[in-house]
């Protein structure tokens, strides 16, 4: 089945433009949804650019806004973000989202804006705000991941090569700079590869979130938060394809697993493993379920 037929059809009216992507911040999560949008970019040949969303000028520019969870309130930042480009932008797409709690934002934004909702409550909730003709329903990015590309290449990135591409692009484009803070977590690498191969003892795996989403579900002793263990950043392609890569490794040593986080859930769906997916602290997972997974799983 061809989960993006939907988002390739729609961002095919931006061949031979050139386009700028700023993915969605986050946890490892969020790199699989990034990977998968670079890999979605790259089959349909189109020329993207990765500006530093701090200091870009969108004026007259096609901007295009990763998908994510991030569009929750008025303060985060995607909600900042995205009030600063729909001025500027000549146009501004926001990749498949959940959506909720940002009213004034949501009525700020003028038709050269596209809103893509990647379950129906989110999607309901925009409708109320976005001319019809600027709003569309389709699955999160992540489904469209080509898994078997990612583990056969099995990424990785050396901390001395990614720290001199940092300093080249501090150097000579200060402007499309990556954070500092990835780079360093590649020391950890090989600690947290240890602790990951501790949990490799058993069939099934224990992913539960620990954090605001979390529900009052008794955490099992054995759970690790994979999600934010690999939360080495989205903020270009090498990055994103390695944290995803470790991800769909670690998912692949199990035959069944437990989890609350979304992307786990998708990425071991994706894997063929039997996933028992449970419900976050609102209705994103079952949101994303009913739309996404319920039917085609």
């Amino acid at each position: 089945m061809n989960y993006m037929r939907d988002i390739e059809k729609y961002l095919l009216q931006f061949k031979g433009e050139s386009i700028y992507y700023i993915p969605n911040p986050g946890n490892a999560g969020d790199s699989l949804i990034a990977a998968a949008t670079y890999q979605t970019f790259d089959r349909l040949g189109l020329d993207y650019h990765l500006p530093n969303p701090m200091f870009f000028d969108a004026t007259g520019k096609i901007v295009i806004y990763g998908g994510g969870g991030n569009l929750t309130c008025a303060t985060s930042f995607s909600s900042r973000v995205i009030s600063k480009l729909h001025f500027q932008a000549k146009k501004l797409v926001i990749l498949p989202q959940t959506i909720r709690r940002c009213d004034i934002l949501l009525e700020q934004l003028g038709d050269n804006v596209d809103v893509i909702c990647r379950e129906r409550e989110s999607y309901q909730y925009v409708k109320g705000f976005v001319n019809s003709s600027n709003l569309f329903l389709m699955d999160d990015m992540a489904f469209g991941l080509n898994v078997g590309q990612l583990l056969s290449a099995k990424s990785s990135l050396n901390f001395y090569s990614e720290m001199a591409v940092y300093v080249f692009q501090k150097v000579v484009k200060s402007k499309n700079s990556v954070s500092l803070k990835p780079i360093l977590k590649l020391l950890e690498e090989k600690k947290i590869d240890d602790i990951l191969s501790a949990y490799i003892v058993d069939d099934v795996l224990n992913c539960f979130r620990i954090d605001g989403e979390g529900t009052d579900i008794n955490i099992p002793i054995d759970n690790v938060d994979l999600s934010e263990v690999l939360a080495f950043g989205v903020e270009n392609k090498r990055m994103s394809y390695f944290v995803t890569s470790k991800v769909l490794c670690f998912l692949n040593e199990f035959s069944e697993i437990h989890t609350n986080r979304l992307h786990m859930a998708v990425g071991g769906a994706l894997l063929g493993k039997k996933v028992k997916f449970h419900s976050n602290n609102y209705y994103k997972c079952w949101s994303v379920f009913e739309y996404s997974i319920g039917s085609r799983y």
